[in-house]
């Protein structure tokens, strides 16, 4: 162990020192409306190039859209064959940013994208990149 309390170990071969690698689990909180925002900015923008969507649920008092049944379009602008229809709300949209942060990365952006969210910086692709998560399992579009 080294003064700062972090191990060490010997990297073979050449004798030298490194820091051993380190994986921590840190659990992280996003707010409902945050998810939200991101279902919007993909439903608004980021995502109608494949998908259609329909409002399930509107927020109490503001009418805003919480929920979308998302419909998958090919690129004819036709549905999917066989048609594909999901529902998304907050809850599949944190399980599309849960993807993100994989071990490996499950493709090169995605931790920008990550850090997009994390840093309260996400656009319309980023938006868009989560709802295929969600949806789809991976990026297929794009």
């Amino acid at each position: 162990m080294n003064d700062s309390g972090i191990y060490l170990a010997r990297s073979p071969g050449d004798g030298g020192d490194y820091l051993a690698p380190l994986m921590l689990t840190v659990p992280v909180y996003f707010s409902r409306q945050t998810l939200v925002d991101l279902l919007i900015c993909a439903a608004e923008g980021g995502s109608n190039y494949w998908a259609a969507f329909k409002v399930t649920a509107r927020a109490d008092g503001d009418d805003s859209p919480i929920a979308y049944d998302v419909t998958e379009y090919d690129e004819d602008g036709e549905p999917a064959d066989p048609p594909r229809v999901f529902h998304v709300n907050a809850e599949r949209m944190a399980a599309g940013i849960a993807k993100l942060a994989t071990n490996p990365p499950p493709f090169p952006s995605a931790r920008r994208h990550l850090g997009d969210v994390l840093n309260d910086n996400a656009d319309a692709e980023t938006a868009d990149v989560i709802l295929q998560l969600a949806t789809l399992g991976d990026v297929v579009y794009g």
